[in-house]
């Protein structure tokens, strides 16, 4: 609340005498500094404009898409279609990103809940009609979280002990980065 108001004083200064819209400036700086990252988002004193780039790109990440990669292609960012030049992103364009990223999360969760079936024929349709995108799941986990390599080891090992020996053996002579695992697994599954 005690924000709000500062936002709202600094919104009144703006035609102030310079000392007071100077005061002005500073509580807006303070609300600002207050709103860092997804996790102080309330959407009344801190909403996405208030984040910097790297938490709204951050949001895309948890949701597990990639902003650039991904977001920006599909969202219409007024980008001519046949031009080969590439735009230069700017805050605008971060936040309407992280916003279609936390649609895509509310709706996966609405899913999960409402209709889990809808939400794995999706899934199934989205491997079959890329099949490389499971690698690329795959390895983006395996990048944020690397105790999930281990947690795979785990169930290998019960699942099927002798794949996971056989798997073990051939990986000591290989790279192990995550898209190489990821491809591993990917052709597991």
């Amino acid at each position: 609340q005690g924000a709000r108001e500062c936002l709202l004083v600094g919104a009144e200064l703006e035609g102030a005498p310079d000392g007071l819209e100077d005061a002005g400036s500073e509580l807006s700086m303070l609300a600002e500094e207050s709103c860092q990252s997804e996790d102080d988002l309330n959407f009344d004193t801190c909403d996405l404009q208030h984040l910097p780039k790297q938490a709204l790109i951050d949001i895309c990440d948890r949701v597990g898409l990639d902003m650039e990669q991904q977001v920006f292609p599909l969202l219409d960012l007024g980008l001519d279609a046949g031009g080969p030049e590439k735009k230069e992103h700017d805050h605008v364009d971060y936040v309407q990103g992280a916003r279609e990223c936390l649609l895509v999360a509310a709706e996966v969760d609405r899913m999960e809940e409402d209709a889990p079936d809808e939400l794995e024929d999706l899934e199934r349709s989205m491997l079959a009609e890329d099949p490389g995108l499971l690698t690329e799941v795959v390895e983006g986990a395996l990048e944020n979280d690397r105790s999930l390599l281990e947690n795979l080891k785990a169930e290998l090992k019960e699942i099927d002990p002798e794949l996971l020996q056989d798997l073990v053996k051939e990986l000591a002579d290989v790279n192990t980065e995550p898209e190489v695992i990821a491809d591993l697994v990917s052709l597991i599954l």
